[in-house]
């Protein structure tokens, strides 16, 4: 079965070991490149077929590489530790070729092992989430664009067995301003601009209707790898990123499968903001809600009412990593407010040092959003169900509900007391809120 399946683009500059540094001018697509990583489902599928357009090349066909392993390096680019060895999967491959054929001309090369760079540069940024156990590289330049989407669609119809990943390896336009690499056609953003609505609104036709002229003035090598992804999602994606930094086009866009399973993990809203607060905030960039949530505009009833909140930060082993929040509102709105303190959780509790920002993806969030504070007496209290702010001599400490190894209101009372600097057998004011909890999956 397909696990998913993604759009990635592979110039070597993305790779810290060979940009040092300049990647920081790409900074749109490394923030895409995060973001999809994130969503990928864990554990990283057993298989991938990648679809790299610089691949051993055959007019006319796909060419499958049917290898029993692949393995390669960036030292062309200055970077020879930036390596990969892959397993191969030639029966895989040929399963590919029966499910293909005889409608698209398939070859399936046994001989050659190298891992070029437009391979090995989206695994290097696909990191822990790919881990893959063996893998099929195919090259689809051979294909015309109406073969490049119908491979896509067999693929989809056809899924191999187990979990794989598809993963489009390509660069857009190469022409997108003078001075590109490619020198400057205006085909090229003009391409780029139909790609994009292409993967947004999983709608092949603008790109399969472009005569051959424009997309060869273009300049482009990624578009029959973008023909075979639309093909395989057979509707829209989420875009993540487009830019142009270096003259060239660079897109990242993911399909997940739908699910039939009712029970499925969904990471709600609100810790998907904190999370995507923290990637940017963490790189030194604005966090802006309309950027990180496209979809928010359909999403009104969640952001419009002023609430406050505290934002978690915990460790795959459970341990804290972080928590700050606020008893009152201090923000016109909710998601101001999960913003304002998912940054301060990360980077001013003063239990911690900040957060790096390659620490997040072993991070797990969580939102709570509190109800307003009321007052009450140690018989009102339930640790499981209330959280309890504790206040005396102009000092206060709180602590939310629901916590592992706080089972009594004694326990409660006096960790959030001692919190404060408080003697927990002092006279206390105390008062009560609840908390809706809302948890990344």
């Amino acid at each position: 079965m397909w696990t998913w399946a993604c759009l990635l683009p592979h110039p070597p500059v993305l790779v810290p070991e060979v940009g040092r540094g300049r990647e920081e001018e790409a900074e749109e697509t490394l923030r895409g490149i995060q973001r999809l990583v994130h969503d990928l489902p864990i554990p990283a599928p057993e298989g991938v077929l990648i679809l790299s357009p610089h691949f051993r090349y055959v007019p006319g066909s796909l060419l499958l590489g049917g290898a029993p392993s692949f393995r390669g390096h960036l030292g062309a680019f200055g970077a020879p530790s930036v390596s990969r060895d892959l397993a191969g999967d030639p029966e895989q491959a040929r399963h590919f070729a029966r499910c293909l054929s005889p409608e698209i001309s398939c070859r399936i090369d046994t001989a050659t092992e190298t891992l070029d760079h437009a391979s090995l540069v989206p695994l290097a940024l696909l990191g822990r989430k790919g881990a893959f156990a063996r893998g099929v590289v195919a090259n689809p330049i051979g294909l015309d664009r109406k073969g490049a989407y119908e491979m896509g669609r067999r693929l989809r119809a056809n899924p191999p067995e187990g979990s794989w990943g598809f993963l489009a390896s390509g660069d857009l336009s190469h022409r997108l301003f003078p001075g590109a690499p490619a020198g400057y056609s205006p085909l090229g953003p003009a391409l780029d601009q139909k790609v994009v609505q292409a993967l947004r609104t999983g709608d092949p036709r603008p790109l399969l209707d472009m005569p051959d002229s424009e997309t060869e003035a273009a300049g482009e090598c990624g578009l029959r790898s973008v023909l075979a992804l639309l093909g395989l999602a057979q509707g829209p994606l989420e875009v993540f990123s487009y830019e142009g930094p270096f003259g060239v086009g660079y897109a990242t866009a993911l399909w997940l499968p739908p699910t039939s399973d009712p029970d499925a993990p969904t990471i709600h809203p609100y810790p998907l903001l904190a999370r995507r607060a923290l990637e940017e905030g963490l790189r030194g960039k604005a966090a802006d809600p309309e950027a990180l949530l496209p979809q928010r505009s359909a999403q009104a009833g969640l952001w419009d009412r002023r609430r406050a909140c505290f934002v978690s930060l915990h460790r795959r082993d459970g341990s804290l990593r972080g928590c700050i929040g606020t008893l009152e509102p201090l923000c016109p709105s909710l998601e101001q407010e999960i913003i304002r303190n998912a940054l301060a959780a990360a980077t001013q509790d003063p239990r911690f040092p900040p957060v790096r920002s390659e620490e997040l993806e072993d991070l797990h969030l969580s939102v709570d959003v509190l109800s307003t504070p009321e007052s009450t007496n140690r018989s009102g209290l339930d640790p499981r169900i209330y959280g309890v702010l504790v206040q005396a001599r102009g000092r206060r400490g709180v602590l939310l509900p629901d916590l592992e190894g706080v089972d009594t209101v004694e326990q409660q009372v006096e960790i959030a007391a001692r919190k404060a600097g408080l003697d927990p057998r002092e006279p206390l004011e105390l008062l009560r809120f609840r908390v809706e909890r809302y948890p990344e999956p």
